[in-house]
């Protein structure tokens, strides 16, 4: 059930389906929320400094977190919601789309950045 919808793929686009909305939230989740944690993540190295050897490796989880997409448990809420579960599944499938490229960068931002800490 949980990926059934996105196997649909394009074929289940609504007729009322719009794009803007949809490409918002990817960027939103994809682009957005990771910039933000990694501010709040630097902030939090910055004023409470962790002096381990896994500190790297702990602030490197705390932002690889946010930048993958929507997990797919959530058409199972949108579902029982009584929210579309097509129009939810596309915008699923659309942030999976951007994900190879925006994951990648983000992961080779993310190495960079806590590289020496």
């Amino acid at each position: 059930m949980l990926g059934s919808t996105l196997t649909q793929g394009v074929k289940s686009i609504p007729e009322d389906f719009r794009w803007a909305p949809n490409l918002a939230v990817a960027f939103g989740k994809l682009i957005i929320v990771p910039t933000i944690a990694t501010v709040v993540v630097c902030m939090f190295h910055s004023f409470v400094p962790i002096q381990t050897d896994t500190a790297a490796s702990l602030y490197f989880a705390m932002l690889i977190v946010t930048c993958t997409p929507t997990a797919n448990n959530i058409n199972v809420m949108a579902e029982i919601g009584g929210v579309n579960k097509d129009t939810m599944a596309l915008c699923i499938l659309t942030q999976y789309l951007f994900a190879p490229v925006t994951i990648t960068f983000w992961v080779t931002v993310f190495q960079f950045l806590v590289r020496d800490w």
